[in-house]
């Protein structure tokens, strides 16, 4: 008798949980469903010489008057549909400075295949987020959840449309607010996809906030650590651009930073080095050195890049920011008024050179020297990204090629995954930057070798620079 119970009751424990196997089947179908019309895809093209900014065009010094260099400045954003109205929110994080310029040529296109014509509504560049509108047509918002508890074990959706409509399903292993912001720092077990700007779902379907980082641990268990811009401060923002229809400025100091982690099982922990510090700006009126390492702002400690730009960027035009720093064996502290940066920069020219010792190194600077350095960068003739390439390959993907450039007579391709340059690893800008800064710099140097990948098959190709 006993085992006649036993058997019923796994027979019932058994039937519960393939009903329940059901159950969740047929709910992801209907969630992929809904949220098939509720995630497109924006891609962003800013032509930065109708920005408001005055470029001219030299050669060996002499001003050339009829041509007009091409500077685009081009992105692309998974975006959640807001309401019946078209209102679409992506999450372009310090990308939304180069956007908030000018007037950006914006295409919306949906998980089936439509492309429709969109206008920034603006940008809110301390959340990092933009609003655009475009026709609603089959688009449908979806529900938002405010007060959401990310407690161990519950499950979320981040939804990609990297390589088509993917929903990743996510465990929460622990959750805490990130210091300094109204922001999460979360640890999620088995997250197959995810970069900036994937948006966090609920299982029920409802919006939950834009990933802002992602860095995953380096072991077999693929845990990940991802920071999470909630909803709840998306939504104020989303309200106040659509108001306004306008633009929410951040604060600005004048300094260009860049992590540098410490932990190499962590990317994004890591102390923020000052690389840059804009001449006349508020970070060199008090003080701020390049070079200078960051260790607290407002009284909290660094955790990663990301952090401390929103800090400051969340900073209201006037306000102070106080801040230790590190200058060799040193600890400093300084304390700096935020500013505006458009009331700093005003209307700037830049002059684009092209020096005479190498036709393909072009240099851009402001016509007064005094208020922004000389930098020089290669140009082959390709456009490339770091956020297109295929999964689980480490690499940049080509996505032009400039018809006759050394690059174009080199063979390369659009679609080419650019993997190694001389020999150097390049999965990022910072690594394809550092590369070919060492081919500036070096005047001995006459080719490129690109170790690519091409129809999953290895390919290498070199680029003469003579």
């Amino acid at each position: 008798m006993r085992r006649l119970y036993l058997f019923f009751l796994a027979s019932l424990l058994l039937g519960a949980l393939q009903a329940q196997s059901l159950i969740t089947s047929d709910s992801r179908a209907s969630l992929d469903e809904l949220l098939q019309r509720s995630v497109v895809r924006v891609w962003w093209n800013q032509n930065l010489i109708g920005s408001g900014e005055e470029f001219r065009f030299a050669v060996n010094g002499g001003l050339i008057q009829n041509v007009a260099p091409r500077l685009l400045a081009s992105y692309e954003t998974d975006a959640w549909v807001y309401d019946g109205a078209g209102h679409i929110v992506a999450y372009l994080g310090p990308a939304g400075s180069w956007f908030d310029r000018g007037v950006p040529q914006l295409l919306v296109q949906t998980t089936d295949g439509q492309s429709l014509a969109a206008r920034l509504v603006g940008i809110d560049e301390a959340q990092g987020i933009a609003v655009v509108q475009t026709e609603p047509t089959s688009l449908r918002p979806t529900p938002v959840q405010f007060k959401i508890q990310w407690k161990p074990r519950s499950e979320f959706y981040i939804a990609s449309l990297d390589a088509g409509f993917n929903l990743s399903n996510c465990v929460v292993l622990n959750a805490e607010k990130q210091a300094g912001l109204e922001e999460y720092k979360l640890h999620f077990k088995k997250l197959r996809i995810g970069r900036p700007g994937n948006l966090v779902f609920t299982h029920e379907g409802q919006f939950a906030g834009f990933l802002t980082t992602v860095a995953r641990r380096l072991s077999p268990m693929r845990n990940f650590f991802v920071n999470l811009l909630p909803v709840d401060q998306i939504i104020p923002s989303v309200q106040r651009i659509i108001r306004t229809r306008s633009n929410i400025k951040g604060g600005w100091l004048g300094v260009y930073l860049k992590d540098q982690p410490q932990q190499p099982r962590l990317v994004t922990a890591g102390e923020v080095t000052v690389t840059d510090v804009v001449p006349g700006g508020p970070a060199d009126k008090a003080g701020i050195m390049e070079n200078d390492r960051i260790l607290k702002v407002n009284d909290v400690a660094t955790e990663d890049l990301s952090q401390v730009v929103r800090m400051i960027q969340k900073s209201p035009a006037g306000s102070t920011v106080k801040m230790e720093l590190a200058r060799g064996d040193k600890i400093l502290q300084v304390r700096s008024k935020v500013g505006n940066r458009e009331a700093f920069e005003g209307q700037a020219t830049y002059l684009i050179e092209v020096p005479p010792q190498d036709y393909n190194t072009i240099r851009v600077r402001r016509a007064d020297e005094s208020l922004m350095k000389r930098y020089d960068a290669l140009f082959v003739g390709i456009y490339i990204s770091d956020t297109l390439q295929p999964a689980k390959i480490q690499g940049l993907i080509v996505t032009d090629v400039v018809g006759n450039t050394p690059a174009a007579r080199a063979g390369l391709l659009k679609g080419d995954v650019i993997v190694q340059i001389n020999g150097m690893p390049v999965r990022n800008m910072d690594q394809y930057t550092t590369a070919l800064a060492a081919l500036v710099n070096n005047p001995t140097a006459h080719a490129i070798t690109l170790r690519c990948l091409r129809d999953k098959k290895e390919i290498q190709k070199t680029i003469s620079l003579k």
